[in-house]
């Protein structure tokens, strides 16, 4: 297992089965069950899990294709922890959660630091966390993927908490459609789960590294003026805006001693709290101690002047190229945030890269001549408090932009 490349990801542990950093839900059918972070040590015994054949793709090796690498990003406070399941079909350009679902695994994640999850021992992935997805073996240039993300309360109700039934034994027996009602053995759409739009194939390219964002609210909430905006375009009260955006990292590096450094804006919350007509952030990068708000050795990351809006409607973006830095991003030295018509929100890159690891820095995490991205997730009315689990105010994540990829 390597450790020192995937355990600042959060959920990743949790995720391939490591020992490292478990998010626990407690046993409770309420739909807003709070995770709980529990570090451990990591042992560094390898993990014995499988991932089913996909139908379309093989082993990544020396001999074949470089297969894509997808970072999942948790952005959609509203929705609560989920766990998730995929469905997968070469042919079928939508495909179907009853029929085309992955068979074998449970809803991922499935594991935790004292092995399987458990009726009392429930897994789930909270918002305002990321991971790079353990799919080492699975070629998603050649399939349509459609993402669904379960309530682990509903799991508990239909006897699921434990990984007792796979994705497709749930989504097989599920209710679909409007007005679809739970059971004690069956799933209810848009009440238990969400099906989210199709990623159509070809989306992935052989090589390339993608951010996955989940992002806005499921229908049906309840929200006030400003909640709804929270929840960014297109959402209503009677009309879901759940959705995967993907994003194209750049994987070329700077050489020498510097960074390629990117950012994404995936939080629809901090616009909605701004003033009208300021809805936009601008990020940077300081590699010293900062000369000036707007000058010095701050290097801001937009490349031509311009603000970064809310996220986009649109299924598929790929962000600002990267900004090259002149300097080694390291954690004594370099900050990262973004300037709002408010408050500059920042802080040293020690603090983005680790709130997902239970405060464990990794000092080994940037190197000198890599690509890294800083996503920006979270509500600025919200709160951040890692002892109990609770990602849902403003922060931001740190990825490398060629990670290693966890097997489960």
């Amino acid at each position: 297992m390597q450790k020192k490349n995937w355990l600042r990801y959060g959920f990743a542990a949790v995720l391939a089965g490591s020992t490292a950093t478990s998010f626990l839900v407690a046993c409770s059918g309420d739909d807003d069950v709070k995770p709980v972070i529990t570090p451990t040590n990591d042992s560094g015994t390898p993990d014995t899990g499988t991932l089913p054949d996909s139908g379309g793709g093989g082993d990544a090796d020396a001999a074949g294709p470089v297969l894509p690498k997808l970072i999942l990003v948790h952005a959609a406070n509203e929705a609560g922890p989920v766990r998730l399941c995929l469905a997968r079909s070469e042919t079928n350009a939508n495909p179907d959660p009853k029929t085309d679902t992955l068979p074998v695994v449970p809803p991922l994640p499935y594991k935790n630091a004292t092995g399987l999850g458990s009726e009392t021992n429930i897994v789930a992935i909270p918002p305002g966390i990321g991971s790079v997805l353990p799919l080492a073996t699975l070629d998603i240039t050649t399939i349509n993927i459609k993402a669904i993300v379960i309530k682990p309360g509903a799991l508990i109700r239909v006897g699921a908490a434990g990984n007792a039934k796979t994705c497709s034994e749930l989504m097989a027996a599920a209710a679909y459609g409007p007005g679809a009602v739970g059971t004690a053995t069956a799933l209810a759409e848009n009440t238990d789960f969400f099906v989210l739009p199709t990623i159509p194939k070809g989306t992935f390219k052989t090589g390339e590294t993608y951010v996955g964002l989940v992002t806005g609210c499921p229908a049906g909430l309840g929200l006030d003026t400003l909640g709804i905006a929270k929840c960014g375009p297109g959402y209503s009260d009677t009309t879901s805006n759940l959705r995967v955006l993907g994003y194209k990292l750049d994987k070329t590096t700077q050489g020498g001693t510097g960074n390629v450094v990117q950012f994404i804006h995936g939080s629809s919350h901090v616009d909605a709290v701004l003033p009208s007509g300021n809805n936009s952030v601008k990020p940077f990068i300081t590699l010293s101690p900062d000369a000036g708000a707007d000058g010095g050795d701050r290097q801001f990351l937009d490349n031509a002047g311009v603000t970064f809006a809310t996220t986009s409607a649109t299924s598929t973006v790929v962000p600002t190229p990267g900004a090259k830095t002149t300097g080694s991003i390291a954690f004594t030295s370099s900050q990262f945030g973004v300037t709002t018509a408010g408050p500059t929100i920042a802080g040293g890159v020690a603090t983005w890269q680790t709130l997902g690891a239970a405060g464990v820095t990794d000092a080994t995490f940037y190197k000198p001549g890599r690509g890294y991205t800083f996503i920006a997730v979270g509500d600025p009315q919200g709160v951040v408090d890692p002892a109990t689990g609770d990602f849902r105010g403003v922060h931001f994540l740190a990825f490398d932009n060629d990670p290693v990829v966890p097997k489960l």
